[in-house]
């Protein structure tokens, strides 16, 4: 016992920080011994017995663990394992030079950094492949949008001239499609007086936005043709044509910023006193003048920190800085309630009277005052006229307002 102790006190002494392949479970006697390693040159534990505990424990217990301690030193050079296992006793020398050849604990966190190195680079390569694959796929679809020719071209160089003792706006046989074959807009024909409030109204995909979109020339009609004060808006330019219009898409829309940038949008000359003018015409000036900041307040992009209602108010206030001489609100007034509804509805016809308007809707009750009615179906003009003229002539736009009103209330 005293020679075996000698030994482990020479290692532990000497080669503490020695890692020996002696992970080896032992269950001999009284005390189960599960593994054994060297730690911080402060001697053997085997699974918290130190070898004084050994000590006093049974002798099949120290052979064991004496065998194990010799066998793994044995292992890691063929001389000794071929003495040991013949049979031969192993001399402290012969002990220690094995345990010499062994792996020193700073070799195995070299290796293991090492491993961990060319493991991380092996990510970032890999990670590398797929950004380029990425990459590579975002750069085609970017080139593909950049090189996509516009199928809505400017050709008129020069300011058109305007006549203005023509209809504001007139169609003319106006057909129009996406390409796909089918015509959205068939045959549509109409001329809208200078200061009229004209509703446009039909059942969901009858071509109400496709219309009003030919005006500002977002698509170009592929039949027939679309007049501005009896000039083509063809042979308009770009900026003027669209100087004079004002339009509300059926997506409000805000962009990033504050409210005074976004109504400087049309018109980035506009004074505090015309935004303000607008804000209330739009019935959007109580809750504005109820933030913090005002006019200055911010705006998210898309104009998501505000509801639709307001976002609907605030894209028709922008639309009326700079008063253009047409407005077209395509159905702007669908996430408002009926109270905001029809004061927004008295304050433009006050405040608007020199400007043609053009609503889109699906409500009867916001056009029911108009000076002309369109009511489309599947692309077609099913009916003009007045809102009286059109109860009585009309089945599409009867069965329409009946939907929504009663009776009663339709006939007044």
């Amino acid at each position: 016992h005293a020679h075996f102790y000698r030994i482990v006190s020479i290692l532990t002494g000497r080669y503490g920080a020695v890692i020996c392949p002696v992970f080896v479970p032992l269950c001999e006697g009284d005390h189960v011994v599960s593994y054994v390693n060297l730690i911080n040159g402060k001697g053997y534990t085997f699974d918290g017995i130190t070898p004084k505990e050994c000590e006093a424990g049974t002798d099949d217990n120290i052979e064991a663990m004496r065998s194990m301690m010799i066998e793994a030193v044995a292992s890691v050079d063929e001389e000794l394992m071929e003495k040991y296992f013949s049979g031969e006793e192993l001399t402290e020398d012969e002990i220690l030079d094995g345990l010499k050849k062994g792996m020193l604990s700073g070799d195995i966190v070299a290796l293991v950094n090492y491993m961990t190195q060319i493991l991380l680079a092996m990510i970032v390569v890999a990670n590398l492949v797929l950004l380029l694959t990425k990459s590579s796929a975002c750069a085609k679809r970017i080139n593909e949008v950049f090189e996509t020719k516009p199928s809505v071209v400017e050709t008129a160089k020069n300011p058109a001239t305007a006549d203005l003792s023509s209809p504001h706006v007139e169609f003319e046989n106006v057909s129009f499609n996406y390409g796909d074959g089918d015509d959205e807009l068939t045959n549509l024909s109409f001329s809208i007086k200078r200061g009229q409030t004209i509703g446009i109204i039909g059942g969901t995909g009858s071509g109400k936005s496709t219309l009003v979109n030919l005006i500002p020339r977002f698509y170009d009609a592929t039949g027939g043709e679309v007049r501005l004060d009896g000039v083509n808006v063809k042979d308009y330019p770009f900026a003027q044509l669209r100087r004079r219009i004002g339009i509300v898409p059926q997506q409000s829309t805000l962009i990033s910023g504050t409210i005074r940038e976004n109504m400087k949008w049309r018109n980035e000359n506009a004074t505090e006193a015309e935004i303000i003018s607008a804000l209330k015409i739009a019935q959007a000036y109580d809750f504005v003048s109820k933030l913090p900041l005002g006019l200055d307040s911010r705006v998210e992009q898309g104009g998501r920190n505000f509801s639709g209602g307001q976002r609907q108010r605030l894209c028709i206030a922008r639309a009326l800085v700079g008063e253009p001489s047409l407005l077209i609100l395509d159905d702007s007034f669908s996430a408002l309630d009926f109270a905001t509804d029809a004061a927004l509805r008295k304050a433009l016809n006050e405040n608007t009277k020199g400007a043609t308007v053009i609503i889109v809707t699906q409500r009867c009750s916001t056009i029911k005052n108009a000076d002309l009615i369109i009511v489309l179906d599947d692309g077609k003009a099913v009916g003009q006229g007045t809102h009286k003229e059109l109860l009585e002539s009309c089945d599409t736009y009867r069965e329409i307002c009946l939907s929504q009103l009663s009776e009663k209330e339709a006939a007044r």
